[in-house]
């Protein structure tokens, strides 16, 4: 999952025509470790998103199963909405900003069918499941 999302969100460089990342009908993805540290919002499970990107979940669960806290998604900057379906997304932990789940931050998503459940939020802040921040495009 983590290799996949780097291919379509790179780094540096353009980012590549919206493509669909099929995940594995009813399949469980175990976060045990942060991704990335991100120094103004918290650490990350998965590489943060700022591409176009449609996520067909087909049923599948991504889950943080770990001591350290970090959230599940990050979406930052996407001027064309990330489309997310059929995904439950579980047990994310966010210490410095809300967006335990999912945390769009100055960008848009589609959630179709989604389930977000068991987030927990450990600061005084909103959005132990989702945060949206910033501006639609």
């Amino acid at each position: 999952l983590i290799s996949a999302l780097e291919l379509q969100t790179p780094a540096s460089g353009p980012c590549p025509p919206r493509t669909t990342l099929h995940l594995a009908m009813n399949a469980v993805y175990t976060l045990s470790a942060p991704y990335a540290p991100n120094i103004l919002y918290g650490a990350n499970g998965l590489p943060n998103i700022h591409c176009s990107l449609t996520i067909e979940g087909h049923g599948a669960t991504i889950r943080r199963e770990s001591t350290q806290p970090f959230r599940i998604i990050s979406l930052t900057f996407t001027s064309d909405p990330v489309i997310i379906r059929d995904l439950t997304i579980d047990g994310g932990e966010a210490t410095q900003t809300g967006g335990s789940g999912i945390l769009v931050n100055a960008g848009r998503v589609e959630l179709y069918r989604v389930t977000i459940s068991n987030n927990v939020l450990r600061v005084s802040t909103r959005g132990a499941g989702i945060l949206v921040n910033g501006y639609p495009y």
